[in-house]
C-alpha cells in the first residue's frame, strides 16, 4: 500500500469530505476559469466577425451607389452629345458633310468592375454581365465618335476635294472633285459610314444604359433593403427613330 493510500485510511469521515468539497471546488474553479475564457474568445470572434461581415456589406453597397453614378454619368454625357451634336443634322441630307468637328473632353465615370463582381455570386448573376456590357457599349460610342472625328478632319483636309462657298458661320461648303475622274461618292464614303455607325451605336447605347439603371437600383432594393439607391429622372427622354 502507497504512502498516499495508507494517509487517506487515517482520515476521518470527516475529514473526507472536506477533502473531496475541496477537490470539488478547485474543479470547479478550473471549469469556470476555462469556460469564462473560452466565452470571451468565443464572443471576440463573434464580434470581430460581425464587423467583417458589416464592412463587407458597406463596401458592396458603396460600390453599387459608385455603379449607379458611373451609370447615369456615362447616360448624361452621351444625351448631351445626341442633343447637341447629333439631332441638328439627323434629318439633313447628305448629314456626313455638314456636322462639325467634336472633341470630346469630358469622360464620365467608369464603373468599378472589380468591386461588383459579387453580383455574379447572387440570384441575378446575369446583372454584372448586362452591367459590363453597358459600359463596353457606351465605350464603343467614344470609339466611334474618335473615327468620326478622324474622318471629318480626313474630309476637310483631302486634297481631291474642293470646298466652294464656304459659309464661315455653317462651315458648310458646295463640295467639287479637284480634278476630273473623281467620284465625290467614293471620297466621302468613309465620312458616310463612320458618321451613321454613330448615330446607329448612340441611338441603341442611351435606351440601353436607361434600362440599366432602375435594373440596378432593384437589385439594390433586394439586396440591401434597408439602404437607399439612387433614383434616376432624364432630364429628356432620348428621341430614337423608330
Amino acid at each position: 500500500m502507497s504512502a498516499l493510500s495508507q494517509w487517506f485510511t487515517t482520515l476521518t469521515a470527516t475529514d473526507r469530505i472536506s477533502l473531496f468539497v475541496g477537490i470539488g471546488s478547485i474543479a470547479i474553479g478550473i471549469v469556470a476559469a476555462l469556460a469564462g475564457a473560452w466565452f470571451g474568445s468565443y464572443s471576440a470572434f463573434k464580434l470581430a466577425r460581425r464587423q467583417v461581415q458589416q464592412d463587407l456589406r458597406e463596401k458592396r453597397h458603396s460600390a453599387l451607389i459608385a455603379t449607379q453614378y458611373a451609370l447615369m454619368s456615362q447616360w448624361n454625357l452621351l444625351e448631351g452629345i445626341r442633343q447637341n451634336f447629333l439631332e441638328p443634322y439627323r434629318n439633313e441630307n447628305k448629314r456626313f458633310i455638314k456636322m462639325d468637328i467634336l472633341f470630346v473632353t469630358e469622360r464620365a465615370l467608369s464603373i468599378p468592375l472589380s468591386e461588383i463582381t459579387f453580383i455574379a455570386e447572387s440570384n441575378d448573376a446575369n446583372l454584372f454581365q448586362e452591367i459590363y456590357l453597358s459600359e463596353q457599349r457606351y465605350l464603343a460610342c467614344l470609339n466611334g465618335l474618335e473615327i468620326l472625328r478622324n474622318e471629318v478632319e480626313r474630309f476637310h483636309n483631302n486634297p481631291n476635294l474642293l470646298h466652294k462657298d464656304f459659309d464661315t458661320t455653317t462651315g458648310i461648303a458646295r463640295l467639287e472633285p479637284a480634278k476630273p475622274g473623281i467620284d465625290l461618292n467614293r471620297e466621302t464614303f468613309r465620312l458616310k459610314e463612320a458618321t451613321d455607325g454613330v448615330y446607329n451605336v448612340v441611338d441603341k447605347t442611351l435606351p440601353a444604359i436607361a434600362e440599366m439603371i432602375p435594373k440596378l437600383a432593384k437589385f439594390m432594393l433586394k439586396e440591401f433593403p434597408k439602404e437607399k439607391a439612387l433614383g434616376f429622372t432624364p432630364i429628356s427622354k432620348s428621341q430614337t427613330p423608330s
